[in-house]
Parts: C-alpha cells; structure tokens; sequence
C-alpha cells in the first residue's frame, strides 16, 4: 500500500511540474492539492506546505474554492495572514455561492482578530451565522464570536449567544 500511495506521488508531482512548465495553472494546483490531501492524513505540516507551494497557480476566478480556500487557510496558520486575506477576499467575489463560505468567514474573523479588529471580527462570524447556518461550525463560531463581544464590552450580547 506504501508503495502504491509513493508511485501516486510522485506521479502527482510530476504532473504539477509538467503542467506548471505548460502554464495549466488550474492542472497544476488540482495535482498539489491531491498530494495535500495524500499527506493531510500522517503529515499534516507536510500537507499544508503542499497547499502553501501551489500558491502561485491559484486563481480564484478559475480555482475551485475547495482547493483556493484550502491554500488561504493554510496561509493564515503560516503566518501570512495579508496574503490569506487578500487570496480569501477574492474566493469570496468570484464564488459567492460556494459552499466554503463559512469556511472564508471564520478565517477572515481570524485575520481581523490578530489585527485587533474585533468589530470586524464579529461581522465575519454574523455573516457565517447568516450564510453558513448549516455549518457543523456554528456553535464553535457562537462561541467565538461570544468572547469577542464579552472582550469589547458588550457582555449581555456574549451570554445571548
């Protein structure tokens, strides 16, 4: 089994440096974020610099926002927060009804927190309370958003929570 699953990677990177020399962005990072996700499960360090490596191919007009959202979070727990934000920002405009909408919301309230910008933090986690209500995240969200109401005051909002 090892040894099939090392064949695929390197199968896999092969085909994202030959698509990355073709300018086949949306090839090359689909070939990164299989390798991502082969490693996501014994390596997730590994994992997540497979997803930070295919920055560069990501577009996210033409990016799945599965892989594009993947790449901003793995960004953000890099360390890069702008570059998270910015590449976040834009999933968000081109794919307005993607299902990782809670998924952006909750990582642009983390970039807006180490900011020290907590109103804006607490308008991400409102919107992913309103577009991703479904999310298994949500009471996770609630209670974020509740310590940031009690931190800026507003304590009767952080116990409605």
């Amino acid at each position: 089994e090892e040894e099939g699953e090392q064949k695929l990677m390197t199968r896999l990177q092969l085909l994202k440096t030959r698509a990355s020399v073709a300018n086949e962005n949306v090839f090359a990072a689909r070939a990164g974020w299989a390798r991502s996700s082969i490693l996501e499960r014994e390596n997730p360090r590994a994992s997540r610099s497979e997803l930070i490596d295919i920055r560069e191919f990501v577009e996210p007009k033409t990016t799945t926002p599965r892989i594009s959202v993947a790449v901003g979070e793995a960004l953000l727990d890099a360390g890069a927060a702008q570059t998270a934000e910015d590449l976040l920002i834009e999933v968000r405009r081109w794919n307005p009804r993607a299902v990782e909408k809670g998924r952006i919301y909750r990582a642009l309230a983390r970039i807006a927190v180490s900011k020290g910008e907590i109103d804006e933090a607490i308008k991400y986690f409102e919107r992913f309370e309103r577009e991703a209500f479904a999310s298994i995240d949500l009471g996770e969200v609630k209670l974020e958003k509740a310590e940031l109401l009690a931190v800026s005051g507003k304590e009767a909002e952080a116990r409605a929570e």
